[in-house]
């Protein structure tokens, strides 16, 4: 398997994450404070850090004419795993990762009307945010386009959008590659500032790519199981979401295999390495498992892997609720990720959850 490192910033992809952790009241302060508890190495250096993205983003933002109603439309989280409209207009900017933006929007543009359906219903299909029955048929018509949409587990307001957005992708990549472009240039007054902060990222992780396999470290870091058989790995930074990894990943190898990293990732902050438990972690754990809905979920999983949708069904719970007790989980440890076929899978982690009980029964009775 081949690992590229990409160096250069993505300027189109920073304002997108810019706008819509902006629009949606993203609070850096917050994930310092966060950070700091779970972390024993959220040093100076990462308060620093957080304070020159928060600085700038709060700058840019500041600077930037748009109308709460129009980036209320473009950029408002879905919730749909992280969706937005404008993330939809785009089908996926990582299959376009080594053109500009304006050969991306001509590429959209010129898709014919039944590609743009396909690749439509393939954002809109992928990662268990679609209705089992719609997954494994493949779309063609806008009659099942709509069918689709109206499986998703988010509100009429968000599918009437989506659909608006299908019916108006050219106009509205226009308007939104304008906003995009508005936004790059107030971004790059601070060229300076996040090219420092790049260097640092690729300082450590160029040599890091090397001499170890990505796939991995991030398996037996994150407890995630990203899958095998990848021809090519492109690694990308991401500055204005530090904390962040995402992963899009093929196992076809039709598209561009992609993982981003935050910038706050280095050899001053590892992935791997949190707190060592302690009273706090310890009650809100505890207080993690006392919830049903958590506690049953790790029960149905304890010998079999499920995927959203499954869990969704069997506890009748919307796939977003489905998806928030399992980011709880997995940030407490007590649950392993695994993807296959294109599909998110969780299991329980039972030897972090032996651990952890082993660590109530020391405190609790001896």
């Amino acid at each position: 398997m081949k690992t590229i490192l990409k160096k250069d910033i993505n300027y189109y992809s920073e304002s997108l994450d810019l706008l819509k952790l902006m629009t949606n009241d993203f609070s850096f302060e917050d994930l310092k404070n966060r950070l700091k508890r779970n972390y024993p190495l959220c040093n100076e250096y990462t308060s620093t850090v957080i304070d020159i993205i928060s600085r700038i983003a709060a700058k840019v933002f500041s600077n930037l004419d748009f109308s709460k109603e129009r980036l209320d439309f473009f950029f408002k989280d879905l919730n749909l795993n992280d969706l937005s409209i404008a993330d939809i207009l785009l089908l996926n900017q990582n299959r376009f990762l080594d053109i500009s933006l304006e050969e991306q929007l001509t590429l959209i543009k010129n898709m014919s009307y039944k590609e743009k359906i396909y690749n439509f219903a393939q954002l809109l299909s992928s990662n268990d945010i679609a209705g089992t029955e719609l997954k494994n048929t493949e779309i063609a018509s806008f009659e099942e386009l709509v069918s689709l949409i109206s499986s998703l587990d988010t509100s009429i307001e968000n599918k009437w959008n989506i659909q608006l957005a299908f019916l108006n992708i050219n106009s509205l990549i226009e308007e939104l590659s304008s906003m995009l472009n508005t936004c790059v240039l107030e971004l790059k007054k601070y060229d300076k500032e996040l090219s420092k902060l790049t260097k640092d990222f690729t300082d450590y992780w160029e040599p890091f790519i090397e001499q170890n396999d990505i796939l991995h470290f991030l398996t037996s870091s994150l407890n995630y199981d990203l899958g095998s058989g990848y021809e090519e790995i492109i690694v990308c930074h991401s500055i204005l979401n530090p904390s962040n990894i995402s992963f899009s990943l093929d196992n076809d190898n039709i598209y561009k295999n992609v993982i981003k990293i935050g910038v706050l990732f280095n050899d001053k902050f590892t992935i791997e390495t949190r707190v060592n438990s302690n009273h706090l972690e310890v009650y809100q754990n505890l207080k993690l498992l006392g919830d049903k809905s958590k506690f049953d979920i790790l029960v149905s999983i304890k010998d079999t892997s499920a995927y959203g949708q499954e869990l969704s069904e069997k506890f009748n719970l919307s796939t977003s609720t489905i998806s928030h007790h399992m980011t709880a989980l997995i940030n407490a440890r007590f649950v392993k990720v695994e993807k296959k076929n294109n599909r998110i899978y969780y299991s329980m982690n039972k030897d972090i959850l032996e651990n952890f009980l082993n660590e109530v029964n020391n405190l609790l009775l001896k």
